[in-house]
C-alpha cells in the first residue's frame, strides 16, 4: 500500500487521521503530534523481534511512549544496551 506524500508531516497527519477514523487510537487522545498509542502495538513489536537487525542489535534506542513499552522490555535482554530518549 505505497502512498505518495508531499512530506513527512503529510504522512504523519494521514496516519493520525486514519487511527482516529478507524478507532485504532488508544489513550492519550488525540494521537496527533506524538508517537500514537494504537491497537496492535504489541503485535507490531512481536513482529519486530523476529527480524534483523533487531535480533543482532547490541544497542537499541526507543522512546518512552506507550506503544514502545514492549520494545523497551525486550531491549533489556542481556546482549543489548537500552537508550531511552524523551523529547519533552
Amino acid at each position: 500500500m505505497a502512498r505518495d506524500f508531499a512530506d513527512k508531516n503529510a504522512a504523519r497527519q494521514w496516519v493520525w487521521d486514519r487511527l482516529v477514523a478507524e478507532g485504532e487510537a488508544r489513550f492519550p487522545f488525540p494521537p496527533h503530534g506524538r508517537i500514537p498509542n494504537f491497537a496492535g502495538a504489541e503485535v507490531a513489536a512481536a513482529r519486530l523481534f523476529n527480524i534483523e537487525p533487531w535480533k543482532s542489535a547490541t544497542a537499541i534506542k526507543v522512546n518512552p511512549d506507550s506503544p514502545q513499552r514492549p520494545l523497551r522490555a525486550e531491549a533489556l535482554r542481556p546482549s543489548a544496551s537500552l537508550l531511552v530518549v524523551s523529547t519533552q
